[in-house]
């Protein structure tokens, strides 16, 4: 091993940097800025990694130079996925070309059953990192998010300016006709209200900018970006470069999910954050 996978931080790998951004175990590999997962079949689980790469390399990174193992004192495992992430999707990795930057997921696929303890190795340009790991485990680096914050990359800005979980969201006006929001019984809305900006030189449909999903394990429950807009929401919108405009992420949740907002997660662009834990 080159060293220790630590996650959350920048590893070199020759030329190539890398950034493990969240190690676990669960059913389905879920895109947190679309409602794009890669499926397995019940009864199975997964160990499965996001990934930041930056190839500073002279020449393409083609996908035998990345791989993961899972060493157990009597059985070794290796990768079963590695797939990059667009604007809306998770594909069939293809090259990675010098100067090019990407957001790949990587993983391997157990029993549902399975109860291993070994060491994770994460191998990129034929260097490798491992740690310490056991099946369920979940590790990230991501921050907790909260009122007042601005989440942004190069492309995308998110201010997150109210979270409420109620059983009915209703649009701007109301003083005629109009369509709500609604949870059924026994479950409630989740809501994250904020603004987006489009940061980028492109217009963009914000659906494929963000995204908001709640996992543990083998559960889970998609939400969606909606736009109020007048005595409506919309599903789907357009931004211009430099517009901004008002949002609301929404996910339905039971009220045992609720007990774990820690399970949430945002996706703004490549950046993810977490709900705070209960």
């Amino acid at each position: 091993e080159a060293g220790e996978l630590k996650v959350g931080e920048w590893m070199s790998a020759g030329g190539v940097e890398v950034s493990v951004e969240e190690i676990k175990t669960s059913q389905d590999v879920i895109m947190y800025r679309s409602d794009n997962k890669w499926y397995w079949e019940e009864g199975d689980q997964v160990v499965n990694l996001r990934l930041k790469v930056k190839n500073g390399e002279n020449y393409n990174l083609n996908d035998k130079l990345f791989n993961v193992i899972f060493d157990c004192p009597s059985s070794s495992f290796s990768r079963d996925l590695l797939v990059e992430e667009n604007d809306k999707e998770m594909q069939p990795y293809s090259s990675f070309e010098p100067g090019e930057e990407k957001v790949l997921r990587m993983a391997i696929d157990f029993n549902a059953d399975a109860e291993y303890s070994g060491r994770l190795k994460l191998a990129v340009n034929g260097y490798c990192f491992g740690l310490d790991y056991t099946l369920g485990d979940e590790i990230d680096h991501y921050l907790s998010y909260q009122e007042g914050d601005i989440i942004e990359d190069s492309k995308d800005r998110l201010t997150i300016e109210k979270i409420s979980t109620v059983k009915r969201l209703n649009p701007p006006n109301t003083s005629v006709d109009y369509m709500y929001l609604y949870a059924d019984p026994g479950k409630q809305l989740y809501v994250v209200e904020g603004t987006y900006e489009n940061l980028s030189l492109e217009t963009v449909a914000i659906e494929d900018r963000l995204g908001i999903t709640w996992q543990d394990g083998a559960e889970s429950a998609g939400g969606g970006v909606w736009i109020p807009m007048g005595n409506d929401f919309l599903e789907s919108k357009t931004l211009a470069p430099n517009e901004k405009i008002k949002i609301c992420l929404t996910v339905v949740l039971t009220d045992d999910q609720l007990q774990r907002p820690d399970k949430i997660r945002i996706g703004v662009g490549d950046e993810v954050v977490k709900g705070s834990a209960a």
